[in-house]
């Protein structure tokens, strides 16, 4: 496949050239998030050529053969179709829909689905490469400009992203297709319409927190995995201190568990944050029992030096666990460095009693204001999304690890009630990982003090962020 590829300067890039000096607009090769040059590739999948992620068996309507879970539960065939009965594809044919993303967002080959798009619908796709930590920002000034792509991405974004998305019933996407979480679109509802969606099966809308272990370092030290607890009815909490507790007695530079967001990640897992987003209204969560027995629990490892504080000791194979995001699951994914035979995961401990639930994914898609092809947009995202157009199995780093992920994000185990609680947006002004930080080198009883005094601070901000999204609610 062929591509021809120019980049343009956005206007807000522009801005930050005069402020910084020239400095704003470098290009880096390493940190993706640091781009601020907008690169578009003008003309994906000239030819036919499928990628070798494509399915080879001339089949769009099922899954690949090998990944026999992937057309189970929730999901739909993977014909691609805008099953409204307002769309017919093929009045769409010769268009072109932009789609604005960044580099290896999705951590999956994403090349052979897109040519396969075009071949089928004959509908071009331009990817614009846009910068993930101001993606707001970049969009906002291809709107202003008159070159509003179609297709864009609510990372973390909401509800920022109200400014710069209009509502899916514009792309007459059908709502209530199988193929999309519902969860997640009744997360973006406000005043009756949606403004982004993810589809359900894994491959995009994996469980957002996993324990992962090292099945080698434990089973060498003769200390009891994840699994061997969960087997005898007692994964919880506690047995997690303990194997954490086996692992840092080994010896010197070893560590019982690394943990993304220190506390913040487990108390996501129990429907729990400094601030919640519920039904089109924020509120804080510094109240909740839940928040203060999470810190509490963590801040106790942290000074009892359990817990590694980087990614890399679990890698390395001196942190016994790990708990992060399903990104791990994937083959390009945080332990592509290790053998994928040494790596377990399983889902989060029981606490003190209570289960734990899935928060919702934090990528999901949208259509842009302004876009020229909104409906064609809506067709890509339904084929684009469709787990059953992916050999999900080369996308991860086992079958078993496929099937997991399709499991964990169609399980009815995993309720509403965290996918609507827990803060998969941002607040405006407040950097949660400040206070996680803040709490991490906290003794544990300081940490409900340390909850009322930021109490004020974080209430502001959740009333600049209400006006935020009532002010751009359509």
């Amino acid at each position: 496949m062929t591509t021809n590829s120019k980049r343009i300067v956005s206007a807000l890039c522009a801005v930050l050239m005069l402020a910084t000096a020239m400095s704003g607009c470098k290009k880096s090769t390493s940190d993706d998030s640091q781009y601020s040059v907008i690169e578009v590739i003008e003309d994906y999948g000239d030819d036919t050529t499928e990628s070798n992620n494509s399915n080879t068996s001339g089949n769009d309507n099922v899954a690949n053969s090998t990944a026999p879970n992937a057309s189970q539960g929730n999901h739909t065939s993977g014909s691609g179709d805008n099953t409204t009965g307002e769309v017919n594809p093929a009045d769409y044919k010769g268009k072109t829909v932009q789609y604005a993303t960044w580099q290896y967002a999705d951590g999956i080959d994403t090349d052979g689905a897109i040519a396969k798009f075009k071949k089928k619908y004959g509908i071009n796709v331009q990817l614009v490469t846009v910068p993930q930590a101001t993606y707001v920002q970049e969009i906002t000034s291809l709107i202003n400009a008159g070159k509003a792509p179609d297709v864009i991405r609510d990372w973390e974004y909401w509800p920022s992203f109200l400014s710069i998305a209009q509502p899916l019933e514009n792309a007459k996407i059908n709502l209530s297709d199988p193929i999309w979480d519902q969860n997640s679109i009744k997360n973006r509802e406000v005043n009756g319409k949606h403004y982004s969606l993810v589809s359900i099966g894994g491959l995009f809308s994996a469980p957002g927190n996993v324990v992962y272990y090292n099945k080698k370092l434990l089973n060498s030290n003769g200390i009891k995995t994840p699994e061997d607890y969960k087997n005898i009815g007692k994964w919880n909490f506690d047995a997690f201190y303990q194997i954490m507790k086996s692992v840092a007695a080994i010896g010197n530079g070893y560590y019982g568990a690394y943990i993304d967001n220190f506390g913040g990640r487990i108390a996501n897992s129990f429907g729990t944050d400094i601030y919640k987003y519920s039904n089109g209204k924020f509120s804080s969560g510094l109240s909740d029992p839940m928040l203060t027995t999470v810190w509490q629990m963590t801040t106790k490892w942290g000074k009892e030096g359990l817990l590694a504080n980087d990614r890399s000791y679990f890698i390395d194979g001196k942190a016994g666990m790990a708990i992060t995001d399903a990104y791990g699951l994937k083959k390009t994914g945080y332990w592509r460095d290790m053998s994928f035979k040494d790596i377990g995961y399983i889902e989060m401990p029981e606490l003190n009693g209570n289960k734990p639930t899935a928060p919702a994914t934090i990528t999901l898609w949208g259509i842009c204001k302004g876009a020229k092809n909104p409906v064609a947009g809506g067709i890509f995202l339904r084929y684009y999304l469709d787990i059953n157009n992916y050999d999900i199995n080369k996308e991860f780093i086992s079958t078993d690890a496929a099937n997991y992920a399709v499991k964990m994000s169609t399980n009815s185990q995993y309720s509403d009630f965290s996918r609507a609680q827990t803060g998969v947006c941002d607040v405006n002004g407040i950097d949660k990982k400040k206070y996680y930080r803040e709490l991490f080198e906290m003794d544990p009883s300081q940490v409900s003090t340390y909850f009322q005094s930021i109490s004020n601070e974080v209430d502001s901000y959740i009333k600049a962020t209400q006006k935020v999204l009532d002010t751009n609610a359509q």
